[in-house]
């Protein structure tokens, strides 16, 4: 593991996803939904994919 420490599952998702960018990966891939599938809310996309996007 790259944390001994407990943390919620949104920060460890956003730093696993930032080590495979940086680490592991030589192409990137961005979906983005506009919230019509599943049950999650367009809203709740948003700041997430302007940081991944940002970041590749």
């Amino acid at each position: 593991p790259w944390s001994e420490d407990p943390m919620p599952f949104e920060k460890a998702a956003e730093i696993g996803t930032e080590k495979v960018i940086r680490d592991h990966s030589t192409v990137g891939l961005v979906v983005t939904t506009d919230g019509t599938v599943g049950d999650i809310p367009r809203e709740n996309f948003i700041g997430a994919e302007k940081r991944v996007i940002n970041e590749l």
